[in-house]
């Protein structure tokens, strides 16, 4: 569990060593990229308890979604921009239910986590997905997208394991819970540029609440902070 002092103490030595500079450093994103998809689970701590990972996380999103828009075969710039959208609120979705169901259905979590913590992890937790952008290679392209979403699925496990220090089998439920959420999105015909109006038919059809909409707020104006 993460939040043990030693692990602690190590993690916040490593955040400020890294914080030294207000911009994102993109060999740091890169290189915490390539950890989450190791399973290092030292770089899981330390952007659990870094808010500057925060904004790096939404990158990665944005990058995983732009390859998946080209390993789609995306048509036009209106189908990545929906794409692009479409991956940041159900990558806030993804967070939300996640934080819910381990925190509210198996209790408190034994950490001293909160929300964005686990949104920025599960942010980092999407890389491997970089392996999409492979999926217009004739024949071959279905290997990428499957291997990469089967990578995504454990470290997003990983992810949510180390930040809210649950049992295996809770962490499993918990992480199938909000796949399902993920799952619904990523079969949306979006990179094929539907028009706006038709989404707004389609999801205006869509008769469920809408889970703590206060948090997914939150949560999507920390991706954007200064």
């Amino acid at each position: 569990m993460w939040e043990r002092p030693g692990h602690s103490t190590r993690a916040a030595q490593g955040v400020r060593q890294v914080a030294t500079s207000s911009s994102m450093d993109v060999n740091r994103i890169v290189q915490r990229g390539i950890d989450v998809s190791k399973l290092v689970q030292r770089t899981y701590r330390e952007i659990a308890v870094d808010p500057g990972a925060t904004r790096e996380a939404g990158f990665v999103v944005a990058f995983v979604a732009l390859a998946n828009a080209i390993g789609g075969s995306a048509h036009g710039l209106g189908g990545i921009i929906v794409g692009l959208i479409g991956a940041f609120i159900w990558w806030i979705l993804f967070s939300v239910v996640a934080w819910y169901v381990g925190t509210t259905l198996f209790g408190n979590p034994v950490t001293r986590a909160n929300q964005e913590s686990l949104a920025r992890t599960l942010g980092y937790a999407q890389a491997p997905n970089i392996l999409a952008i492979t999926g217009f290679v004739p024949l071959i392209g279905w290997i990428g997208p499957l291997v990469g979403g089967i990578w995504v699925l454990i470290t997003s496990v990983y992810a949510i394991r180390q930040v809210l220090g649950l049992s295996v089998g809770r962490t499993i439920i918990t992480a199938v819970s909000g796949a399902m959420i993920d799952r619904g999105s990523r079969h949306q015909p979006t990179a094929r540029c539907q028009p706006i109006s038709e989404l707004r038919k389609r999801s205006s059809d869509r008769n469920g609440p809408m889970i703590m909409s206060a948090s997914m707020t939150k949560l999507a104006a920390a991706t954007t902070r200064p």
